[in-house]
């Protein structure tokens, strides 16, 4: 592909061919795990029919892990302090 032209090259020539996805039954940290083990940053997101219903980001998914992380502390701190 290097010092080829790219209005030449055709997308079946540089797109993933086995693509992984998640569904939405999916807990977060097993879609952290997916891309950090195979080093991907974005993901498709399938229903039960097989339908991609969006894409989800690297970022997308460590954001709901924090905010779901600050969720417990909060409850553990107030928890502790009544």
């Amino acid at each position: 592909m290097l010092g080829r032209n790219p209005r030449e090259i055709l997308v079946r020539e540089v797109m993933t061919k086995k693509v992984r996805f998640v569904t939405t039954d999916m807990e977060i940290s097993q879609c952290l795990a997916l891309m950090t083990e195979r080093y991907f940053r974005h993901l498709p997101v399938l229903d039960e029919q097989q339908n991609i219903l969006g894409i989800v980001s690297i970022g997308d998914l460590v954001k709901a892990k924090i905010s779901e992380q600050s969720f417990m502390i909060e409850q553990m701190e107030r928890y502790i302090t009544s």
